[in-house]
């Protein structure tokens, strides 16, 4: 899930086939809604049971369907620990 800038008070799901919904509720309150998200960066919140890899060297998650998501450098080493 990522913020939508243009509207703070909404947030963007990506699908596993590449697709978007917007979602009238911001990351703060899906985080609380949906345990088993993650906040990977400010603007992201992550499933890691849909992450495929990790690329420390650009501090990105890449998840099953190739998409890419930022994380930040604080919190890479917990994903890592968390995808072991």
């Amino acid at each position: 899930m990522e913020s939508q800038c243009s509207n703070t008070h909404a947030a963007v799901l990506w699908l596993v086939d590449k697709q978007t919904i917007q979602v009238p509720k911001n990351l703060h309150v899906l985080e609380k809604e949906n345990p088993r998200l993650w906040r990977s960066h400010q603007s992201y919140l992550l499933n890691p049971g849909n992450v495929y890899m990790l690329d420390k060297l650009n501090a990105t998650a890449t998840f099953v369907n190739g998409l890419k998501c930022p994380v930040s450098r604080q919190k890479f080493k917990i994903l890592a620990e968390r995808f072991a």
